[in-house]
């Protein structure tokens, strides 16, 4: 059997694990490795992620890395940058036309929403290359989408959908990804325009809310955005530092997809240190002494009949708990981006519930 070429991209907390996965894989070839700091330029791929000797040398050179021949590429970089913008649309456009198929595990979940400009030149790029583009995570990319789609299949009607994602990121890693969404600033130092709250507010969370939309055949009248924060009555010590009395310690944030004038699917991202200041009426994900924290997802469908699913996602290893899932559903998706044709691939499931057209839309 001819083993698939990957390059990984990136190797920070998502990236790692997805290079374990594929050294680990017997029909996987490691054939090249991006990435982004001096540090890590010149090391064996195995030395990254904590594996034996690859024989394949990390480069920061991207041209290098462009000039390879490889089947895919696995996207894993930093969502955010400290330059004022998003860093990484301009790399996934050249590997794209370089010929390389690319799953990224941090945006392309639902381009369709960033305007027809963007999804042309995204599909321009995949036509000159005759690439295919996934974009797939845990979420957005699977459990407030795939996973979603398919619970709504054991409904004869959906009224409303609520997607929840919580967990308590005291012991995170990503210093930076937190206080560019918040964490640890008063709010009067809070800005709309920062990187973070671009990401997150432009592109992941209404991400997953389109997405669903979309497999379910469903126009939005529009994404309208919801936001709470808790700021800290005392001084926080953290992982990724010292919380000030006055700061944020805790974010709701939620995008709602409006349909008929009414909220129709909700997105709800709920991310905090502690628990003890946190309003009653945040879901928080389950209570831990020690080691990882749960990454906590709660699904609820109201319909005929109603559904509420908890999902809770736990590894002794993942110091977040949900950036090896992360990693898992991109790496596992690499043979169906293989099968797919040229362009963004739009992932369907089997049996999911349809809306019915109303008597006016039914031609006699």
């Amino acid at each position: 059997m001819e083993r698939v070429r990957v390059i990984q991209w990136a190797t920070g907390v998502v990236g790692a694990w997805s290079l374990r996965m594929i050294i680990d894989r017997p029909e996987l070839e490691l054939v090249g490795v991006w990435v982004s700091s001096p540090e890590k330029d010149g090391k064996d791929a195995g030395e990254l992620c904590g594996r034996p000797t690859t024989g394949v040398t990390a480069t920061s050179d991207k041209d290098a890395i462009l000039a390879l021949d490889a089947d895919v590429v696995v996207h894993c970089a930093l969502a955010v940058g400290p330059h004022g913008h998003l860093p990484f649309d301009d790399d996934v456009i050249r590997l794209l036309r370089s010929g390389k198929n690319v799953i990224s595990t941090v945006s392309y979940f639902s381009p369709l929403m960033e305007g027809p400009e963007r999804m042309a030149e995204l599909e321009e790029a995949c036509r000159a290359g005759n690439a295919t583009l996934y974009g797939g995570g845990l979420d957005p990319g699977f459990v407030c989408d795939r996973v979603v789609s398919l619970l709504t299949g054991s409904l004869a009607d959906v009224k409303r959908i609520k997607m929840i994602e919580s967990i308590d990121v005291s012991n995170h890693p990503g210093a930076e990804l937190l206080s560019e969404v918040g964490f640890g600033k008063r709010p009067e130092e809070m800005r709309l325009d920062s990187p973070g709250v671009e990401y997150y507010g432009m592109r992941l969370l209404p991400g997953a809310v389109a997405k669903l939309a979309d497999m379910f055949g469903i126009a939005l009248d529009g994404i309208e955005p919801r936001g709470d924060i808790v700021l800290a009555k005392e001084d926080r010590h953290v992982r990724m530092g010292t919380l000030p009395k006055g700061t944020m310690i805790g974010a709701l944030q939620e995008f709602n997809g409006i349909r008929d004038g009414e909220p129709f699917i909700t997105h709800q991202w709920v991310h905090y240190v502690g628990r003890d200041e946190m309003p009653d009426d945040w879901v928080l994900a389950p209570p831990h002494a020690h080691g990882a924290p749960p990454y906590f997802v709660r699904i609820e469908i109201e319909g005929t009949p109603s559904l509420t699913v908890d999902m809770t996602w736990t590894d002794p290893q993942d110091e977040t708990s949900f950036s090896l899932p992360t990693a898992a559903v991109a790496v596992n998706a690499i043979p169906d981006v293989l099968a797919a044709a040229p362009g963004l691939l739009r992932e369907q499931i089997f049996g999911a519930w349809r809306p019915s057209p109303s008597l006016s839309d039914v031609s006699v």
